[in-house]
Order: C-alpha cells, then structure tokens, then sequence
C-alpha cells in the first residue's frame, strides 16, 4: 500500500506516495529527511508531519530552503498554500512562515 510521504532531497521537496521514502528517491544519497503530509485543498494547506525511519526527522529549515530556494517536485499546484509543519504529529502544528 502507498501512503502520502514527502522526502527532502538535496534542495529539493519532493511528495508522492509511496510505500518506503526510499521508493521516492532520484539518487538516496542526497536524501535529507522525509516524513509525511496531509493536504487540504479547501483551505490551502500543506500539513509535513513526522518523519522518515530511514532518513530522520526533518526540520522547518529544510523545508524552508526547500520552498524558497529549492525545487519542488510534485507540488507545482501548491504554490499559493500555507505550509505547516509539526516534528511529531498532524494535531501538534506550526506555520512554516516564509521569507520575502
């Protein structure tokens, strides 16, 4: 079964499903993190949360890089959507607050 992951690799956000984060890797050894995330397309939010057992957990500076100066593979649609962020759980959550 898939499930909706993201991995962050190089400077790159990348989100899919996938069974293992390792199954969305272009090359593993640029693999930062990963973790997992929900999207609400009503309210335009973009949840990462958790983290990938075998990468780690990632960071809000990650995905800050990631979203600013980074690619973002698979997301060209969420563009204009809120991002948050929690280390542990979807219920526990911050806004990723990008820079201008």
């Amino acid at each position: 079964m898939k499930y909706p992951k993201f991995i962050i690799e190089g400077t790159s956000l990348v989100i899919g499903k996938a069974e293992l984060h390792v199954d969305m890797s272009s090359v593993e050894d640029d693999v930062i993190s990963g973790g997992w995330y929900i999207i609400d397309t009503e309210k335009k939010e973009l949840h990462l949360y958790g983290k990938s057992y075998g990468f780690g957990r990632f960071t809000p500076e990650q995905v800050l890089e990631c979203t600013t100066i980074g690619t973002r593979h698979n997301t060209d649609n969420l563009n204009d959507y809120k991002i948050f962020y929690s280390r542990e759980s979807y219920t526990d959550k911050e806004e990723l607050i990008k820079g201008e």
